[in-house]
Order: structure tokens, then sequence, then C-alpha cells
């Protein structure tokens, strides 16, 4: 008897200890739902951005949606939206815990076919990087190689940022590349999304 004692005792206690460690392990808000692209509420490209910004984004993107579902510490992301009449569709998995991650992504440039370099068009690229959260932040840190004129290495920034009443979402994208060339600017936006209800 006072074997099986102990033996109920040593567990109970492992299992309290186990309770009172993930407690000390911070989730982060809960991104989960489909969000609806704000234009008015969101910035296209800062002033700063440099001038492979398109100011027309606003004008290029439409049915911009994000659909997310979360299970810590694992966050999919459905990216799909319509630049310049072409239908985009982006499957995103993050890990919020820094394991890392390989996702596609699209990168804006100038379109090929248009000699005045006025307009841009989106290519599929390969995006490695690692993601970590704070509060109702997630912080994702990567990079990328692209062909022009050459092969490029870009470095990207990017923050979700949930408000304190979980209906809108913020994503602040900050691209910038490793060339010495003016005509290589930082790509900076800010999108606001609306939750669907």
């Amino acid at each position: 008897m006072k074997s099986l004692f102990k033996v109920l005792f040593i567990g109970s206690l492992l299992t309290t200890i186990s309770v009172a460690q993930s407690k000390n392990i911070q989730s982060p808000a809960d991104f989960s739902g489909t969000w609806i692209l704000d234009k008015k509420k969101s910035i296209f490209s800062f002033p700063d951005g440099g001038k492979i910004n398109d100011l027309s984004d606003a004008v290029n993107l439409e049915d911009y949606t994000l659909v997310i579902t979360q299970k810590d510490p694992e966050i999919r992301i459905l990216q799909s939206f319509s630049f310049r009449g072409d239908a985009k569709r982006y499957e995103i998995t993050l890990f919020f815990d820094k394991r890392g991650e390989i996702n596609q992504g699209p990168h804006k440039m100038y379109d090929a076919r248009d000699t005045s370099k006025k307009t841009f068009e989106l290519i599929d690229v390969t995006v490695k990087s690692k993601t970590s959260q704070k509060n109702n932040k997630l912080l994702r840190m990567g990079s990328y190689q692209f062909k022009w004129w050459g092969t490029y290495n870009a470095i990207v920034a990017q923050t979700f940022e949930l408000s304190n009443d979980g209906l809108s979402l913020s994503l602040l994208t900050d691209v910038t590349f490793m060339v010495d060339d003016p005509l290589f600017g930082n790509q900076k936006s800010k999108l606001v999304f609306t939750k669907q209800q």
C-alpha cells in the first residue's frame, strides 16, 4: 500500500509541475479567422520606401483575403488576392517557436514586358524565415533570392499585429534589397485587415 501511495503521490506531483510549467509558456493571441483587406486604412507605399514601390497598389490589389488557422505553435495562412487581374494564392505555414520555415511568396518587380519600367509584376520566390511571438504580435524575419538582370538577395521583415479587440489585423512588411543600386529601395507597406464576422 505504501508503495502504491508513493507512486500515486509522485505521479500527481509530476502532473502538478507539468501544469505549472505550461502556464509559464506564453501563447500568442488568437489570429485565426477570415480577414478582408481594408484599403482605406492601409498604406501601400511609405514615402521613404524607395523607387521600387508602386503607388498604384491600391488599384492593383483586389479581393485580398487572409484565412488563418492556428494550432500552437503552428499558424497557417491562406493568402489570396488578384494583382492586375491575375489571381494569386499562397499557403504559408509559420511556427512561432522559432524552429524556422520555408514558404513560397510573392516578390514585386518591374514588368519585363514594359520598357518604360512603370508597371510591375509579381513573381514567386522561396522565403526562408523564422517566426517568434510577443503578446499580440508575430514577428517574421526571412530572406530570399530573385533574378532580374542578375541574382539578388533580399531580407524581409514582417509583423502581424492583432488589435486589442481582435477585430483588426495589421501586416507590416519591410523588404530590403542587398544591392548597391539607386534603382532599388525598400519595399515597405502596412496592410490592414478586418475580421469577417
